[in-house]
């Protein structure tokens, strides 16, 4: 049974493997990751605006070693609005790559993002969408004319110790459209009650752009709308 849930993620690497050139500079999608890198010395801080006034801050930052990523999650609800602020203890994020691609092959990361996404349940301890646990992730830059696609396989978290664990695939794209804009989307949880996501980036210099995404498309329950600001710099 294990074997036909990864079946559908195995075949969309396939394509992967097929398309040329190697990975862009996108670290991740939506909720997903690709296999690029945060550049050493440098670092990635966004935050993402959600349901009942939530804001989840990352930070990104490759410091310790070439190629190695590494980051902090912290999510809040009620930041924006009335309610008490709720705090959620901070999640920690890896990503390794391990092989740079070229020719006819991807990128590829080994990592680890223990940060799950959506409405948080207080007594489960659990978000809506699984965290993502320990993935690999391959990305094919330059498909076509500012595309890149990605694919991977992941071991969703189906309990609050990370105890049960579910492998599921996935699948992600970003298409650049002149110096500003940028379409974004993935399909998650392939294999576990997948969902899509889908949006745009606007970016306003190299370093700071937004985006505006619609989430869980087609999964169970209702689609949701988010924002986020991202921007980058080094140390």
């Amino acid at each position: 049974m294990r074997l036909l849930k990864i079946l559908p993620a195995a075949v969309l690497i396939s394509a992967v493997l097929a398309a040329p050139a190697a990975a862009g500079t996108v670290t991740e999608i939506i909720d997903t990751p690709t296999a690029s890198p945060v550049e050493f010395n440098s670092y990635s801080l966004s935050f993402r605006f959600y349901r009942g006034g939530s804001i989840l801050t990352r930070l990104f930052y490759g410091m310790i070693m070439q190629d190695l990523t590494l980051g902090l999650s912290f999510d809040a609800e009620n930041v924006v609005g009335t309610g008490k602020v709720e705090p959620r203890r901070p999640y920690i994020y890896v990503k390794l790559p391990i092989y740079s691609g070229g020719g006819r092959w991807p990128a590829l990361s080994l990592g680890f993002d223990e940060q799950g996404f959506g409405k948080y349940d207080d007594k489960d301890e659990l978000y809506q969408y699984p965290p993502a646990g320990f993935f690999l992730v391959a990305t094919a830059g330059g498909v076509a004319p500012g595309l890149n696609l990605g694919a991977g396989v992941n071991a969703e978290y189906t309990s609050a110790e990370g105890a049960s664990e579910k492998i599921t695939g996935f699948a992600n794209f970003d298409f650049t459209v002149g110096p500003e804009f940028m379409f974004v989307g993935e399909v998650r949880s392939l294999g576990n009650s997948s969902a899509g996501n889908a949006g745009f980036r606007y970016l306003l210099r190299p370093e700071l752009h937004f985006e505006f995404a619609v989430i869980n498309i087609g999964g169970r329950g209702d689609p949701e709308r988010i924002l986020r600001a991202t921007y980058k710099g080094a140390f």
